[in-house]
């Protein structure tokens, strides 16, 4: 049933998310590793995107602040939100990009009490 909601798009280092962000399905998947030091230029999505890092610690600014996200940990990044980010170390991040349902809701996604949480910088 998962299948029919996501569409993974794998480990594709020159593909981004303008590229199949017109796939009609209400959630993408991409898997990208970044080197040490580099820097995603200001930028914002159509889409909310829940990142999460496997390695490396991702600093991400926002016109309210910034955060710092080390690896094994989320963060929530709203939809049309302006961020940039910047790795400190080599970063194995994952992301969830999430539309709008038909009936103009969001998807929730729910931890268990014992996971670790996921911060928004909203």
């Amino acid at each position: 049933m998962l299948g029919l909601f996501v569409t993974r798009v794998g480990q594709m280092q020159r593909l981004h998310i303008d590229m199949v962000d017109h796939v009609r399905r209400p959630i993408i998947a991409f898997g990208r590793d970044y080197p040490a030091d580099h820097i995603i230029e200001p930028h914002k999505h159509r889409r909310g995107q829940l990142i999460s890092g496997a390695s490396g610690v991702v600093v991400l600014t926002t016109p309210k602040g910034t955060w710092v996200m080390p690896p094994q940990r989320g963060m929530w990044i709203p939809p049309a939100t302006i961020h940039n980010v910047r790795t400190v170390g080599a970063v194995s991040m994952q992301s969830l990009y999430a539309g709008a349902l038909r009936s103009g809701r969001y998807l929730a996604v729910h931890a268990k009490p014992h996971d670790r949480g996921v911060e928004s910088p909203s």
